[in-house]
């Protein structure tokens, strides 16, 4: 083997030494790339659900707000049934006195 043909073999097993240099960064970096799409999906799944319960959550805390407005509004409808039933009582106490003077004369 004559010395150019060495030279050029030392040289393509150089280059092949680099390029499997090379393929191995790739592969490497293909494999952190790879962990990272695993990362952002599940990560992707994870603010989904918390956007889910967040939307159950402010479900449920509107419920809770709206209870003291609907307790007020049942205090409110008790204490006005309590006043016309004084009233119509007091009506119909009257009516009956009166009755029972007028049947006394």
């Amino acid at each position: 083997m004559d010395e150019i043909t060495r030279v050029e073999i030392d040289r393509i097993h150089d280059e092949d030494k680099r390029q499997n240099h090379r393929l191995d960064k790739l592969e490497s970096n293909l494999e952190e790339i790879r962990k990272i799409s695993a990362s952002v999906e599940r990560l992707a799944v994870n603010m989904e659900n918390m956007l889910l319960e967040q939307k159950k959550q402010g479900e449920r805390l509107d419920e809770l707000e709206a209870k003291p407005a609907e307790a007020w509004s049942s205090m409110q409808r008790t204490i006005l049934t309590t006043i016309c039933a004084a009233l119509a009582g007091a009506v119909a106490y009257g009516i009956m006195q009166m009755i029972a003077a007028y049947a006394a004369h």
